[in-house]
């Protein structure tokens, strides 16, 4: 896993909450972290099975260089989770190409909706075969999506107003010219 700034310490704290071992690669805010120490930390513990990192750092703007270390959890077999939250819709992300299995976001920032929900684009091979292993209720990502398959509902109530304006939000944004559009106004 690696830490860096609020979502890192973020994803180690529901790591410890749900008990889940972890170790945690962190770097300050402003550097990208090093692959090789990476690749040192998976090769020094076979334990290791799935790699957390952010692609943004909100703090500083930095974007983390994922895609060779999507590479490396693909030569390790390890799944590759990346939390997109304040870049997913503003630049680039090739998904398969970088080797990533399950990536979050949210239905607000870059997207521009509001706030309600996070959404994950991930694998369907990894989603199924996580049927069952969730600690807890609210992080069942498998039992979420089963009536999202079957019915096209959430598995309670749809917080409709939210997924209208999520909506609305992506018309928008292919409206104004898409990611391309957006990435060149955030630099």
């Amino acid at each position: 896993m690696r830490s860096n700034g609020a979502y890192g310490d973020r994803m180690v704290e529901v790591c410890r909450h749900a008990r889940v071992p972890h170790a945690v690669y962190s770097e300050p805010y402003s550097d990208i972290p090093h692959v090789e120490r990476i690749r040192e930390m998976l090769d020094a513990d076979p334990a290791i099975t799935h790699v957390c990192m952010v692609h943004s750092e909100t703090t500083t703007g930095l974007l983390n260089d994922i895609a060779p270390v999507g590479e490396l959890c693909h030569e390790h077999g390890l799944t590759f989770i990346v939390d997109a939250m304040s870049s997913f819709a503003c630049v680039e992300m090739p998904v398969e190409d970088w080797h990533i299995d399950f990536l979050v976001s949210s239905a607000n920032k870059d997207i521009q909706g509001v706030p309600g929900f996070s959404f994950i684009i991930c694998r369907r091979d990894k989603l199924e075969a996580s049927a069952g292993k969730a600690r807890s209720l609210s992080m069942d990502l498998y039992d979420q999506w089963v009536p999202m398959e079957r019915d096209g509902k959430w598995r309670y109530t749809s917080p409709t107003h939210v997924v209208l304006a999520f909506a609305r939000a992506l018309c928008e944004l292919e409206e104004k010219g898409g990611i391309p559009a957006r990435a060149m106004h955030r630099n």
